[in-house]
Order: C-alpha cells, then sequence, then structure tokens
C-alpha cells in the first residue's frame, strides 16, 4: 500500500508526465495485443487500388446523381465512382466552348449537369469496360447522358494507388511503432520524476529501491487495466505477454539507485 500511495502522489505531483506514461502504456498493450484485430478492421478495409481505367460521363442535372453514382458503384468492375461538383462541370464546359469561339454564357446551351468520373478496378476487360458503360446509358436513358472516352489512368491516381497499397501493407506497423516510440519518450520523462522521489524516501525513510518499486507498482496497475483488452477484438496472449515484458525493463532505468537532479 506504501508504494501504492507513493506512485500516486507521484502521478498527482507530475500529472502531464504521469498520466501520459500510464496512458500510453496501457495503449502500448491493447495496439499490441490486438494487433491482428487493428489490421483486420482498419488497414485491410481500405479500398483496393483504384489505379484501373477511367471515363467520365454527364448527365441531366434534373437525375438523381447520387442514386446513379451508388448503383455504379455497387457493380462488380467499378472500384470509385467520384461525384464532380457543379462548378467544375460548368467551368470544363465553358472550357471547351471558348475553345470552340463560343459565348460560354450564350442562352443556347443548357449547363444544368452533373459530371460523373468512373474508375475501373485494375486488369478489368475491354468487354467489361463496354458492359458497365452500356449499364449506365439504360440506366439514365441514351439521350441523358453523355460518355467520355475510356482512358488509362493517370500519374497521380497511379500514385495514390502506390500509397494505398504501401498504407494496407505497412500501416499497423508503422502504427505499432509510433506508440511503442511516444511510449519509450513518456516512460524516460517519468522515469526521472520517479527518481527524485525515491531519492527524497530514500534518504529520510530508510528504504532501498524504492523507485524500480514505484515503477513496478505502476506497472502491475497498468497489466491489470488492459485486461480489458481480452473482452473484445482478437487478443493476442503472447504479445499481451511482450508488450508488458518491454514496460518491466525499464526497471533497469532505477538499478543504479537513486540520485537526485534537476528536471
Amino acid at each position: 500500500m506504501f508504494y501504492l500511495m507513493q506512485f500516486w502522489k507521484s502521478l498527482e505531483k507530475n500529472w502531464l508526465s504521469g498520466f501520459s506514461f500510464m496512458i500510453l502504456s496501457i495503449l502500448m498493450v491493447t495496439t499490441f495485443s490486438q494487433k491482428t484485430f487493428i489490421e483486420k478492421q482498419v488497414f485491410n478495409n481500405v479500398p483496393a487500388s483504384v489505379s484501373g481505367p477511367y471515363f467520365y460521363a454527364l448527365i441531366s442535372g434534373k437525375e438523381n446523381h447520387q442514386r446513379i453514382s451508388r448503383k455504379l458503384g455497387e457493380l462488380p468492375g467499378v472500384a470509385l465512382v467520384n461525384i464532380l461538383q457543379k462548378e467544375e462541370v460548368n467551368v470544363k464546359v465553358s472550357e471547351i466552348l471558348e475553345s470552340l469561339g463560343l459565348e460560354s454564357g450564350s442562352s443556347l446551351f443548357d449547363f444544368n449537369y452533373a459530371g460523373l468520373k468512373i474508375m475501373f478496378k485494375k486488369g478489368i476487360s475491354k468487354r467489361s469496360q463496354g458492359l458497365i458503360r452500356d449499364y449506365l446509358t439504360r440506366l439514365v436513358g441514351k439521350s441523358k447522358v453523355t460518355l467520355g472516352a475510356t482512358k488509362e489512368n493517370d500519374t497521380l491516381l497511379k500514385k495514390h494507388s502506390e500509397v494505398v497499397g504501401s498504407f494496407k501493407k505497412w500501416g499497423t506497423t508503422l502504427s505499432l511503432a509510433i506508440v511503442f516510440l511516444m511510449w519509450c519518450w513518456s516512460a524516460m520523462n517519468f522515469s526521472k520524476n520517479l527518481k527524485q522521489i525515491s531519492y527524497i524516501v530514500e534518504s529520510f525513510q530508510r528504504r532501498s529501491n524504492v523507485g524500480m518499486k514505484l515503477y513496478l507498482t505502476g506497472t502491475a496497475l497498468v497489466f491489470m487495466f488492459s485486461l480489458n483488452t481480452f473482452l473484445w477484438g482478437s487478443a493476442n496472449g503472447m504479445m499481451f505477454v511482450l508488450s508488458v515484458a518491454i514496460i518491466s525493463s525499464f526497471t533497469l532505468l532505477f538499478a543504479k539507485g537513486a540520485k537526485w537532479s534537476q528536471v
């Protein structure tokens, strides 16, 4: 009980470094234990590569383009459907008219359009591309839609696809590394405060290895609070033990005994 009270006092006295250490310790144990769950539920659910061919479609502004976009997105060969802003569509149409020497503000032209960018999945066949284009024509009506030519993907989307692939592959590992580095920083800062407290206790109460015992008390609290990770997801017992062992190993910081130092 003595060391528990002293540990609590150290948290109150150094609340920023103390509670950062506790929160990041629990977070590290949880993320390490739930590595597989995080990988499946977060990073594997990132949309797959969108680096396939694409085409633009102009549809009448009177049509429900949200519904059309949703219907297209449900097709197996479609990777992504982007709805273009009306202003963006008007600008593009105006540029085309001006290049032809026509007035973009002419009343002869109705700019009430909605624009869609339909991107196919990578590796889709030409026949499947044609079927999807035909489906869109039937869905909207031939007189209410204008389809652009199918083009190979641009450099920007290829780069986006590469980033997405790297994110899916290394996202979990990178997240764990960031949490671990943040925890190391908090543990080093908090250990300085514990050393000061242990120096005072050892000097006036004739106790030994106070810093190590205070730190192990905190580790025990982290262990108890982190047990709830087994109540959800798919916790890995080995990773749980490993993360607690890493936290416990920092007791080596107190192996040389407590000395007073200005923080």
